[in-house]
């Protein structure tokens, strides 16, 4: 991949936004079009792919879960058959068609999946079915407006039918020992939080399982002390609420990548105040770019080693390496944006016709003949695209 197509320069970043938002705008991952709707520029959505990537490795490898794709316009019918039209209120968005007939744009999908399950999957021939879909939802929340409460956002939902309330059961312990692997491969800290309550709210029941972590970000949620929670997943027992079939139940589970993200970004920042020097150390995986390599700048001294550059790049898998190819802007600010969007290992032009290699993580660099350079940079891809194996897995992809 080319930098001059994946990878705007950088600009500043409005003081009065959260701290990963500033980052996201800073190094060119991300464009804001209006009040809470963004658009993600390449490099983020790429990462965001890659986890979601892992969300569906885990749903079919771990859950055996089938994936499918709902619509984003659903008829308002639905929702209102199931009193929900009411409660949501001024949350959702609504609209019509040229024939005056109402829909909405998809706040979430338990009605059309009950729908959809009776239909095509009953009788229930097993103990139980669970399907899946990662796409876009919309919600008008009150206060929300920032990049981890868009009005639009993606999210992984799971939908499961259950024989019976003791197999809800099992599957929440089955789901808390998945998700509590997966987020501890990323590196993540959490807390597992299984309400007792009793009183059903308008979009789930009693006894959800959530996964909450600590956050700089207003959230309307927050723990004893205080402390703002942001929530990485949830999930619910409906029981026959939507199903609307005697000894069946439905769960659901819903999971945000760019939250996730959000998460890992605080963890790095720690207690430190943002600043444009903030450089971010990515796990392995998240970011799946396993070097950069720098042409020089136009004009310079090393621009004959140009050649030896563009010949290692068309040796490696162009999908895991990024070939910063901006030559009109300065090398400087060039390394200096890749440092900070989390890229460890750049290959430069070195001295006496050499290349070398920069770890930005460990603030260190070594030259190197062609052939040595090359073999560094087939290890460093092999074990970036070795790593989607590894997440689902409880590997340890933290640096």
């Amino acid at each position: 991949m080319r930098a001059s197509a994946w990878l705007p320069v950088s600009r500043d970043a409005p003081r009065d936004r959260i701290d990963f938002e500033r980052y996201l705008l800073d190094v060119g991952l991300l464009h804001q079009h209006a009040s809470g709707l963004y658009v993600a520029l390449p490099l983020l959505k790429l990462m965001l792919r890659e986890v979601e990537a892992k969300f569906s490795d885990v749903m079919e490898d771990q859950l055996n879960a089938a994936q499918i794709e709902l619509p984003t316009l659903q008829a308002e019918e639905f929702f209102r058959s199931s009193g929900r039209l009411e409660l949501f209120g001024k949350e959702i968005f609504r609209l019509r068609d040229g024939r005056s007939r109402s829909y909405i744009l998809s706040p979430t999908n338990e009605e059309v999946v009950a729908a959809l399950i009776r239909r095509y999957f009953l009788p229930l021939r097993a103990d139980r079915i669970s399907l899946y879909q990662i796409d876009r939802k919309f919600r008008d929340e009150m206060g929300g407006g920032s990049i981890s409460r868009a009005r639009e956002f993606r999210m992984m939902e799971l939908y499961t039918v259950h024989r019976s309330a003791a197999d809800v059961a099992v599957w929440r312990e089955r789901i808390i020992e998945v998700l509590a692997t997966l987020y501890k491969g990323f590196g993540c800290r959490f807390d597992v939080l299984v309400s007792r309550e009793t009183v059903t709210s308008r979009l789930y029941g009693h006894r959800s399982v959530e996964f909450r972590v600590k956050s700089r970000v207003r959230t309307g949620i927050s723990d004893a002390a205080g402390r703002s929670l942001l929530e990485l997943a949830k999930w619910s027992p409906m029981g026959q609420t939507y199903l609307k079939q005697d000894a069946l139940e439905m769960s659901c589970l819903g999971a945000g990548a760019i939250r996730l993200l959000l998460h890992l970004f605080e963890l790095e920042m720690k207690e430190k105040t943002y600043s444009q020097d903030i450089r971010i150390r990515w796990p392995l995986g998240i970011l799946p770019i396993a070097a950069a390599v720098l042409l020089p700048d136009a004009g310079s001294r090393f621009e004959p080693s140009s050649g030896a550059l563009a010949d290692i790049y068309a040796r490696v898998p162009r999908r895991l390496v990024l070939l910063d190819d901006r030559t009109h802007i300065r090398y400087s600010s060039r390394v200096e944006q890749l440092r900070r969007l989390g890229l460890r290992h750049l290959f430069v032009a070195g001295s006496c016709g050499r290349l070398r290699h920069q770890d930005t993580y460990l603030s260190t660099e070594c030259d190197l003949n062609m052939e040595e350079a090359l073999a560094k940079m087939l290890e460093f891809t092999h074990a970036v695209s070795d790593s989607r194996n590894r997440v689902a897995h409880g590997a340890d992809l933290s640096v």
